[in-house]
């Protein structure tokens, strides 16, 4: 779950980080915070890509994206990754954005 967290984390880092220009950008026919809670929800329930990160004992889940022609429905084949990033801890998310590269643990 998103919560309303502060600049370390949560919905309050996804602004101040502008990941919300970032997931703006995913759809434009949704507001940015629509696009970030359905693709969220989507990349925690079904990720494409799950690790562990040892040096920020954190798991990173991804999901890719696929960009299709909206007319018609037709896919681009241009893509880019969900990533979504949660404290081991205490299961929070810390962030969560879209980028082009696949997530990856180190």
């Amino acid at each position: 779950m998103l919560q309303c967290g502060n600049d370390r984390y949560g919905y309050r880092h996804l602004q101040s980080r502008q990941h919300d220009r970032k997931w703006g950008a995913v759809d434009y026919s949704y507001n940015w915070r629509d696009n970030a809670d359905r693709i969220i929800e989507k990349t925690l329930r079904k990720p494409d890509v799950a690790c562990y990160s040892l040096p920020n004992n954190t798991y990173v889940l991804g999901l890719q994206l696929w960009e299709y022609v909206k007319r018609d429905g037709r896919l681009t084949g241009k893509t880019q990754w969900s990533n979504v990033v949660i404290d081991a801890n205490n299961g929070r998310i810390i962030t969560a954005f879209p980028t082009l590269q696949k997530p990856r643990c180190q």
